[in-house]
């Protein structure tokens, strides 16, 4: 789920979705070559590292922010490295 900042609770699942379908990277869903991976939990991976880098990394032109900034989720602005320390202390909880 992409955050997206609303004024209405209620309108605010729609508003998150309807955004989703403009910046979700299409092609990634696409075959591009006759090794395409069809393991779903890759696919999952690509789209959460996806969710978390337009979330919490990239500044919107709108807002001058991150949506993550926006709705108060986070107070910094993330880099790639905070993400992948995220990913290597959720790693080390599993094993």
């Amino acid at each position: 789920m992409f955050l997206r900042v609303c004024s209405d609770d209620a309108f605010m699942m729609a508003c998150s979705l309807s955004r989703q379908d403009f910046v979700t990277p299409t092609r990634r869903f696409t075959r591009l070559t006759n090794a395409f991976s069809k393991n779903v939990e890759n696919h999952a991976h690509s789209v959460a590292l996806f969710a978390m880098y337009y979330n919490f990394v990239r500044i919107h032109k709108t807002l001058r922010t991150t949506p993550a900034m926006a709705s108060g989720v986070t107070k910094r602005l993330w880099e790639m490295a905070d993400i992948v320390d995220v990913l290597e202390a959720w790693e080390a909880t599993e094993i």
